[in-house]
């Protein structure tokens, strides 16, 4: 269950590539769906579902904040209170739904963090790292971040959360304090984001004035940089490793 991209055509939609990935991993048949902007929406998914005859459902929320949406408007769409996580809800006849957890609370973030820095040969003690996530007026998503810079840290990373918006440091000013920091010679900015969309593809491009092999030369305090801005988390192939084990988790309970 994705938000959706405005994105998604440029790059292939996340949803639906963890979907092919889950099923070849668990063999159980995965749909798909999307809250808004991209078809299928939620409600065609789950329709298509019953009318296959499923009679088990695993919602799979595909969200940073898993949590925080499955308690709100996810539960909503599914007919659960909202701390319920699984029941048979009247609004689906007789499907049994169960709930799983998110990926990004998960252990297996160590190694989708990891890979990321690895794939572009990210230096601890020599790579600054910038983890760029949405921000929120009431922080609510900044745990999770953290949460996932550590496991850079712990490998020697010098790693700076920043946001995109609400919150500071911005864009600007997490890039600059990651550059302005000693024996840092090149930058890596990691979008904490489950897909491409307006914020990774638009806002945070332009902010940094980036290449359009998402790349640049980043001036500071009389030196220059080399700033490399890599895929969103949330597009890892270890993502799907993470909901799959989580559905298999769900369906052993």
């Amino acid at each position: 269950m994705a938000y959706g991209s405005d994105r998604f055509g440029s790059y292939g939609s996340a949803g639906k590539i963890h979907a092919e990935r889950i099923e070849k991993i668990t063999g159980i048949k995965t749909y798909y769906g999307f809250a808004s902007q991209q078809e299928p929406r939620w409600e065609d998914t789950m329709k298509q579902m019953i009318q296959d005859g499923v009679d088990t459902v695993y919602a799979i929320p595909f969200f940073i904040s898993a949590d925080r949406y499955a308690s709100t408007f996810v539960a909503r769409f599914l007919g659960f209170d909202k701390e319920q996580r699984k029941g048979i809800c009247s609004k689906w006849g007789n499907v049994n739904i169960i709930e799983t957890g998110g990926f990004t609370d998960h252990p297996g973030m160590d190694k989708v963090m990891t890979e990321i820095a690895e794939h572009y040969k990210a230096v601890p003690g020599k790579t600054g790292i910038v983890l760029i996530s949405h921000g929120a007026r009431d922080c609510a998503g900044t745990p999770l971040a953290e949460s996932a810079a550590d496991y850079l840290r712990k490998r020697g990373f010098m790693v700076i959360c920043g946001y995109n918006e609400h919150q500071h440091p911005d864009d600007i000013e997490s890039v600059e304090q990651a550059t302005g920091t000693e024996g840092i010679e090149n930058i890596l900015v990691i979008p904490f984001f489950v897909s491409p969309s307006s914020h990774t593809c638009e806002d945070i491009v332009e902010t940094l004035k980036l290449d359009s092999d998402r790349k640049r030369m980043y001036p500071f305090n009389g030196k220059m940089y080399p700033l490399t801005y890599t895929y969103e988390v949330g597009m890892s192939p270890s993502v799907a490793e993470i909901l799959a084990e989580r559905v298999i988790e769900a369906k052993g309970h």
